[in-house]
């Protein structure tokens, strides 16, 4: 009778359309392609951030050799003493050694 509702039972006689079943198939795989390459997006986005972190250390590595160190202060005033004989020139004293 129209507007009377079925009940619906499901057993081991139910079927479902092959369409419907494709199609819950091809989105599962679509899902795990394309969760496999947002995973892989994100692999890549780190593995650039470790190179790019890499990259600054070493340029501060770089910056940081060029110092002033207390060999070449006890060097530059030896300079000094042989350039200026006239001029006294006192022992350059390392910081780490003031307490001497």
């Amino acid at each position: 009778m129209p507007g009377e509702e079925q009940e619906v039972k499901i057993t081991k006689d139910t079927y479902i359309p092959i369409g419907v079943a494709a199609t819950l198939i091809a989105s599962i795989l679509g899902g795990f392609v394309w969760l496999s390459n947002v995973v892989n997006r994100i692999e890549l986005s780190n593995a650039l951030i470790k190179h790019e972190i890499k990259d600054m250390n070493r340029k501060l590595d770089l910056s940081l050799q060029d110092r002033w160190t207390a060999s070449d202060m006890v060097h530059w005033a030896d300079l000094l003493r042989a350039e200026n004989k006239d001029v006294k020139v006192p022992a350059p004293v390392p910081s780490w050694r003031k307490d001497d």
